[in-house]
């Protein structure tokens, strides 16, 4: 009987052990305190992230991205208070039009009439008023396949949420003019960092950027309304400025960019200004690989001999057209990020929590230890497995935390 009792009340135990631990589990991952929150986004940035350590990177060959900088600026003598002379955009797709480059999408808003030719000065010899005239005569005449941004704007947003949206798209003559317009608003988390695709809806007035540059290079996914409607999460391929890319003033230069350089590629343009205080940037956001690169981060430049160098360069910051064509080069590839379902994973979750709750109370310190050891790797092995056989993740770290908490 002595023994019956003693067994009874270890059972108890590890039972309680179980069902605190499970607990702890479905409160977190329901979302209750912020805490959870801030483990599901950790889980995701960890997923995102760590395997790209032990990689080689993989260059993508599909998009070149042209980056209106500081050095850009100072060599095309553009005033910095504002917008590029949109000549020189004109004179950008011509190029691309001998190149033979598939599409040109601008994270740019051209919502204002251009300044005047004293401003922005159109090349002499060609007939046109203002610079306005000659972008809109090549992408009426030389290059068509243009994307050009929108933004938009939350109207009468309450408490609840509730509220419409309006959008800010481009002058009336270039509205007509290009082959399409994008919506280049990013849905960023609390922490700033953006994981998630915009929802698609067939509805929308105005598509998201990425979605609208496969539209327009015809992309096998926007035919797949499934897959268009799943939830995407961004599958990041490397940290800040890892996709290759050029300043403008080299991509208007054929002594730098040879002929054909832009060949076959969706040609990409934004910003990516760094104003003279280290804590302000211009359309940039923190990626899931900010908390880990400090001075790591990847980029990539032209070499004298004119091929791709990998360099080191501290950048924390990822620009939001490097977002833009990451997203896009998700849709093409079909290789976007799934969470696993919210139903299975809590349920997986809880009963996990249970599990080691009971487990880990059962046995002595040493073997917990070496249980909790092997669980952990398990844990790691089997999230890496999901996402390379699958492209899924799930809230890992909350049951990395259940682990811990049930062997202490």
């Amino acid at each position: 009987m002595a023994r019956i009792f003693k067994f009874l009340r270890i059972g108890s135990a590890a039972l309680l052990g179980g069902l605190i631990t499970s607990g702890l589990g479905y409160i977190l991952i329901t979302g209750y305190f912020g805490f959870g929150e801030k483990l599901v986004n950790r889980s995701y940035n960890l997923t995102v992230t760590l395997p790209r350590f032990f990689e080689s990177p993989t260059l993508a060959d599909e998009v070149m991205i042209v980056y209106m900088d500081d050095e850009s600026y100072a060599q095309l003598r553009q005033n910095e208070n504002l917008a590029f002379n949109r000549s020189i955009h004109a004179a950008l797709l011509e190029r691309l039009s001998m190149d033979g480059a598939k599409a040109a999408v601008f994270d740019v808003i051209f919502d204002n009439e251009t300044p005047s030719a004293d401003i922005h000065p159109v090349p002499p010899g060609l007939g046109f008023e203002d610079a306005d005239q000659y972008f809109v005569s090549v992408m009426t005449n030389r290059f068509p396949n243009v994307v050009l941004g929108a933004d938009q704007v939350e109207i009468g947003k309450t408490r609840e949420g509730a509220g419409g949206v309006e959008y800010v798209t481009p002058i009336e003559a270039l509205d007509l003019a290009c082959g399409d317009i994008g919506n280049v608003y990013l849905e960023a988390d609390s922490d700033l960092i953006v994981r998630r695709h915009k929802r698609y809806l067939e509805e929308d007035f105005v598509h998201t950027l990425s979605v609208a540059a496969a539209q327009m290079i015809d992309a096998p996914v926007v035919k797949n309304a499934e897959l268009m409607n799943e939830e995407k999460w961004i599958n990041y391929y490397g940290p800040p400025v890892t996709l290759p890319a050029v300043s403008y003033y080299q991509a208007v230069d054929f002594s730098i960019c040879k002929p054909g350089f832009f060949k076959n590629k969706v040609v990409f343009i934004g910003a990516r200004i760094l104003t003279t205080k280290a804590t302000e940037r211009k359309d940039a956001y923190p990626s899931p690989f900010s908390y880990w690169m400090q001075n790591r981060s990847r980029s990539y430049s032209i070499g004298e001999d004119g091929e791709w160098v990998l360099t080191k360069k501290a950048d924390l910051f990822m620009p939001g057209v490097e977002i833009q064509a990451t997203m896009f080069l998700n849709l093409i590839r079909q290789d976007w990020l799934r969470r696993i379902d919210k139903d299975d994973e809590g349920q997986a979750i809880i009963l996990l929590g249970l599990l080691f709750g009971i487990a880990l109370t059962q046995v002595r310190p040493l073997v917990a230890s070496m249980l909790a050891a092997v669980s952990f790797v398990g844990l790691l092995g089997f999230s890496y497995f999901l996402l390379k056989e699958t492209n899924s993740w799930f809230a890992w770290t909350i049951v990395a935390l259940e682990i811990g908490f049930a062997y202490v």
